[in-house]
C-alpha cells in the first residue's frame, strides 16, 4: 500500500529545462523557497537550442552565471555566414560586432541547464525532483494555493505555480489553456549533432546554407569540433503512420549531409538526432490565477533566428522579478497578470514575426521569398546598416527587463 508524500513550497516550478531552472535560480537568489518537479530522470540531452545573444547574456550577468557560461561555451566572434551547399562558397556574411563582450555564445542548452542546476545546490531552500510526472493540479481559491499531484504518489502545495514543462506542457493542458497559431506544413526539421572537422574547410562557427533545393543551419556547439546541423525534410517524404526510427533517420541524414557539407562528410560521426515539426503557436493566456506559463509551455516558434529559448529565458527574467515583488515586497497579484500580458505581446509582435521572416528567408522557394532572400544577401554584402539595424532591433525588443 503506497503512502502519499506531501510537501509544500512558496513556488512550484514544473519543468527542469533551462527556463524552469533559470526561473528557480532567480527566485532562490531572492530568498524564496522553490520546489522543481521534472518528469524526466535527468536533464534532457537531445539536440535543442544553443545560441545566447547579448539580451540573454545581460540576464545571465545579473544572475551571476555569465562568466561560467562564457568560459564553457564558444564565443562567436565571426558572426553568421550564408553559404552555398556542398562547396561552402560564401554568399554573404554578417560579421561579429565590435564589442567582444557582446559576441553570441554557442553552447547546448542542456549544458546551461547543468550549470544552473549546480548553482542551485547552494540554496537549501530549493529542492529539485527528477522523475516526477505531473498528473493533476487544482487551484484552491479559498486558501490561495495550487495543489499538484504526481505519478507514484506525491502531492505538493504551493502559493504559485510556474509551468515551464515544454511544448507538450501538462500544466497548460490541465489548466485548459489553448494554443493558437499554425504549423509549418511544407517540411519537418531534423536536428543532429555531428563530430566533424568542418573548421578545416574554412567554416566559421555560424552558417546558413541555401541553394540547389536544400537549406540548413550549421553551427559549432561550444569548443571542439561538435556541430549542430539542422535541415528540413519535405513532409511529402514522410509517412505520418510510421513511427520515428533513429537508424532510418540517420541514413536519411547522411544523404542530406552529403548535399550540405564539404569534404568526405561520410566520416562525420552522428552523435544525436531528432525529428520535429515547426510551429508558430501561442497560448491564449500565459496566466490563470496563480499559475503562470513560461518558455515553450507558453509559446512555440521556429528555431531559425534563435529566438525560441531566448524568448523563454527572458520570460523567466520578468516572471521571477514580478513573483519576487509579489512574495517579498507585498506587490499585488495583478503583477502576475501583467507578466503574462507583457510577454504574450512580445511573442506575438516581436518573436513570432521575426522567426517567420528568418524561416522564410532561409527556406522559402516561391518568387516572393526568393526575391526577399536575394535582397537580404545584397544588403548584407553592401553593408546597408540601416536595413540591417532594422532587422537587428528584434533582439532589443524581445527583452522586458533590460532596464533592471
Amino acid at each position: 500500500m503506497s503512502t502519499t508524500v506531501k510537501t509544500s513550497s512558496t513556488v512550484c516550478v514544473v519543468g527542469a529545462g533551462p527556463v524552469g531552472l533559470f526561473t528557480t535560480l532567480l527566485l532562490a537568489q531572492a530568498g524564496i523557497d522553490v520546489a522543481v518537479f521534472e518528469r524526466e530522470y535527468a536533464i534532457v540531452q537531445s539536440p535543442r537550442a544553443m545560441g545566447y545573444f547579448d539580451v540573454t547574456q545581460d540576464e545571465f550577468r545579473k544572475a551571476g552565471i555569465l562568466d561560467e557560461v562564457r568560459e564553457t561555451g564558444l564565443l562567436n566572434d565571426q558572426g553568421l555566414t550564408w553559404r552555398r551547399p556542398r562547396d561552402g562558397g560564401i554568399l554573404a556574411g554578417l560579421p561579429g560586432g565590435p564589442d567582444p563582450s557582446r559576441y553570441p555564445i554557442q553552447l547546448g542548452q542542456h549544458v546551461v541547464g547543468e550549470i544552473i542546476l549546480k548553482r542551485l545546490e547552494q540554496y537549501p531552500h530549493v529542492q529539485v525532483h527528477f522523475g516526477h510526472e505531473l498528473q493533476h493540479l487544482e487551484q484552491v481559491d479559498s486558501q490561495g494555493t495550487v495543489v499538484t499531484t504526481y505519478a507514484g504518489g506525491w502531492e505538493h502545495t504551493s502559493k504559485y505555480l510556474v509551468g515551464a514543462d515544454g511544448g507538450k506542457s501538462a500544466v497548460r493542458k490541465l489548466t485548459g489553456i489553448e494554443l493558437q497559431g499554425f504549423t509549418w506544413e511544407e517540411f519537418q526539421m531534423v536536428a543532429l549533432n555531428i563530430e566533424y572537422d568542418l573548421s578545416s574547410y574554412g567554416w566559421g562557427p555560424g552558417n546558413a546554407v541555401v541553394g540547389d533545393g536544400v537549406w540548413g543551419i550549421v553551427a559549432k556547439i561550444g569548443k571542439g569540433e561538435v556541430w549542430r546541423v539542422a535541415f528540413g525534410i519535405p513532409t511529402s517524404e514522410l509517412d505520418p503512420d510510421i513511427p520515428f526510427d533513429e537508424e532510418r533517420e540517420r541514413e536519411r541524414a547522411r544523404v542530406k549531409l552529403a548535399k550540405l557539407l564539404p569534404g568526405t562528410n561520410g566520416e562525420a560521426v552522428i552523435d544525436m538526432i531528432s525529428l520535429y515539426r515547426l510551429r508558430q503557436l501561442c497560448a491564449d493566456a500565459f496566466v490563470q490565477g496563480r499559475i503562470a506559463l513560461a518558455g515553450d509551455a507558453a509559446h512555440l516558434t521556429s528555431p531559425v533566428g534563435g529566438l525560441g529559448l531566448t524568448t523563454g529565458l527572458l520570460d523567466a527574467a520578468l516572471l521571477a522579478r514580478n513573483l519576487k515583488q509579489i512574495i517579498t515586497e507585498s506587490g499585488p497579484l495583478s503583477l502576475l497578470k501583467a507578466y503574462g500580458e507583457t510577454r504574450r505581446d512580445v511573442f506575438q509582435n516581436v518573436t513570432s514575426p521575426s522567426a517567420i521572416f528568418h524561416t522564410r528567408l532561409l527556406t522559402g522557394t516561391d518568387e516572393k521569398d526568393v526575391a526577399t532572400r536575394e535582397e537580404f544577401l545584397e544588403k548584407v554584402n553592401a553593408r546597408d546598416f540601416g536595413y540591417l539595424k532594422k532587422i537587428g532591433e528584434t533582439y532589443e525588443k524581445i527583452t522586458s527587463t533590460r532596464d533592471i
